[in-house]
């Protein structure tokens, strides 16, 4: 939890150093905006690191995704931005086949009766979106400007991997679980990229539209981990993608093109000078 903190604290005092490295200029110093973000997230596939193949042992399901965001645009194309997330991914399988039989401790026997996956995703994430038409070309009315984006950020987990319906008799309705009281804690590193559309109806509110692709570089985001036919660890990314629609609201005003603000236009005095 320390060093997740460390990196929340980082995450703002990059955003809080980007606005604040120039807040002589009247250009960098406005721009600042929140918002909040719903839509969906789904488990798209794990795949081995070197892309040979898609390992899809559930059925993945579309879960719930919900962001608040604070950013600050940098120029006319440019805006950074901090987000904190909150996902869901989940699945289910009524013929289980892992290739975790046998060799990882929850499955050293056979799971036979139909099972699923609950994946609770928060964090932060630290990115910039550039947007491919100047925000300066703003005309009276509804404008829509795209964009593309990519950032870094980190996930926590809250993962259950559980029977369905009928449970085998003596054992739990879950058979692992981590991210609970009495379960281990798994924090990894997320990349994403995406794009979508910024549409404003006026100079203070907008809507957001995205898509982002998150790469993770560890095999749990179906709760189950993967092996080879020797039972070693396979290196796994997970990727899972997420669409989100969102209202933001400016809360200062931005003057795109402005430039630097002047220096003193009094008269210049030369070295030779008298």
């Amino acid at each position: 939890m320390r060093s997740i903190i460390k990196y929340t604290v980082s995450l703002f005092s990059i955003l809080l150093f980007t606005i604040n490295i120039n807040a002589q200029d009247s250009f960098f110093s406005n721009g600042l905006n929140v918002g909040i973000k719903g839509g969906t997230s789904i488990l798209l596939a794990e795949v081995p690191s070197n892309f040979s193949h898609k390992i899809n042992e559930f059925e993945n399901k579309i879960g719930f995704a919900i962001d608040a965001e604070l950013s600050k645009y940098l120029s006319n194309h440019w805006e950074i931005a901090i987000e904190f997330n909150y996902s869901v991914l989940n699945g289910e399988t009524q013929n289980p086949s892992f290739s975790a039989e046998g060799y990882h401790p929850v499955h050293i026997e056979p799971i036979t009766e139909p099972v699923e996956y609950n994946n609770t995703l928060t964090g932060s994430r630290l990115f910039f979106r550039f947007y491919l038409t100047s925000l300066g070309n703003q005309n009276e009315g509804v404008n829509i400007y795209p964009f593309i984006s990519a950032g870094v950020g980190y996930l926590n987990y809250k993962s259950t991997f559980q029977y369905i319906d009928e449970i085998p008799t003596g054992s739990d309705k879950i058979i692992f679980s981590k991210g609970y009281d009495n379960s281990a804690s798994l924090t990894t590193i997320n990349y994403s990229i995406g794009g979508g559309l910024k549409t404003t109806f006026s100079s203070k509110l907008y809507i957001i539209s995205s898509i982002n692709g998150n790469i993770v570089p560890y095999d749990f985001l179906d709760v189950v981990h993967n092996f080879d036919a020797n039972g070693d660890r396979i290196s796994i990314l997970g990727l899972y993608t997420q669409f989100k629609i969102g209202i933001f609201y400016s809360l200062t005003p931005f003057t795109p093109g402005q430039g630097r603000s002047k220096k003193s236009t009094g008269p210049a005095h030369l070295p030779f000078g008298q």
